[in-house]
């Protein structure tokens, strides 16, 4: 179950970065490269945490797209987050990311940039890819 999730995050990932490098000439373009890196950041956590015992009960309804939950019971079972990590994890915790994924608004606000998610999604797949394989799972790298 962590694997798959491990495999699927990747997935994501890989998408966001194929079509991020499509460099599609639309003003929203960026728009369904974010949506895939944050999901996939999602992934990697859901991943790590059904590795340590949780449910997938407990990841579609405790943790459900909670970043701030999901990041904060992480990191209490060991998984270490650099600092740009934190403030991508602020950003999800403080604004409301999956509705501006999917409607337009207007007005001034601040986005982590692609460089940023890209490097958070790399990031948690190295720690989490080789605590999967310490516990002998084989997870792709």
């Amino acid at each position: 179950a962590s694997l798959g999730l491990f495999h699927q995050a990747a997935g994501y990932w890989l998408s966001a970065v194929a079509l991020e490098n499509a460099k599609i000439g639309n003003g929203f373009a960026a728009d369904p490269v974010r949506s895939l890196y944050h999901h996939a950041i999602e992934l990697y956590l859901k991943s790590f945490l059904r590795e340590h015992g949780h449910t997938v009960e407990e990841l579609e309804g405790k943790f459900r797209h909670n970043y701030k939950r999901m990041g904060k019971r992480a990191k209490k079972l060991g998984l270490k987050f650099e600092p740009r990590d934190e403030g991508v994890l602020a950003y999800f915790e403080h604004t409301d990311m999956l509705q501006r994924a999917r409607y337009i608004k207007t007005g001034y606000y601040s986005l982590p940039e692609i460089r940023e998610l890209d490097d958070m999604c790399q990031g948690l797949r190295d720690k989490i890819g080789n605590a999967l394989q310490a516990r002998g799972i084989k997870a792709r790298l």
